[in-house]
């Protein structure tokens, strides 16, 4: 599994190591903070992009959990909250501009959950399983499943597209991604997990 873990980095230090098993290298870009408060997180206000130091190149399946609020009400242009690091054809991506669907995840077929826009802070769970058994689940709102695309992963970015477009407005918490298909059961287990964490 990738790690994404906020509590590794230090306040105004731009570049911090994950202490996860892949021992992952991000560096901030832009407009960024992290906040040392009870619950770490990455506040960002349009114009920043965090991305790992070298790529990891992660096959379909896998399976994707984000803490994520966005700032704006209704975006009326494209937000990412993911993509990949560089490689437009290895794209898992997370995104959302209103239409056709403010929640969207895509590997090379955008997947849309459809449900009113709200700016909560929320656990997105994503089941990309390179099939049309793909799975994309926002908390409180609810879920689709469809094809989503069958994709390579060149893992990661963050608040952007991979060429720097679209930037996140808002504030991430926590990333989670598993290089392979998690049970239906552990993928509770572990949106419970989030949920209680975040007091959802």
């Amino acid at each position: 599994s990738q790690d994404f873990n906020l509590a590794d980095a230090t306040p105004n230090v731009d570049t911090w190591t994950s202490s996860g098993a892949g021992g992952e290298v991000w560096t901030i870009n832009g407009d960024a903070m992290v906040n040392a408060t009870s619950y770490d997180a990455v506040y960002a206000k349009g114009s920043v992009g965090l991305e790992t130091t070298s790529g990891t190149t992660l096959s379909d399946p896998n399976t994707v959990f984000a803490v994520a609020k966005w700032e704006e009400a209704s975006p009326s242009a494209q937000r990412a909250l993911f993509d990949s690091r560089s490689d437009n054809t290895k794209r898992h991506k997370s995104y959302n501009n209103g239409s056709p669907g403010p929640y969207i995840m895509s590997g090379n077929t955008d997947l849309s959950l459809a449900e009113p826009f709200v700016n909560d802070l929320n656990v997105m769970t994503y089941q990309w399983n390179g099939d049309s058994t793909s799975k994309l689940t926002v908390s409180g709102l609810g879920t689709v499943t469809g094809d989503a695309g069958s994709h390579d992963w060149d893992f990661g970015s963050l608040f952007m597209l991979y060429n720097g477009t679209s930037q996140f407005k808002g504030a991430m918490y926590e990333l989670i991604v598993f290089d392979s298909a998690l049970s239906e059961d552990n993928v509770a287990l572990v949106q419970d997990y989030l949920e209680t964490k975040y007091e959802l």
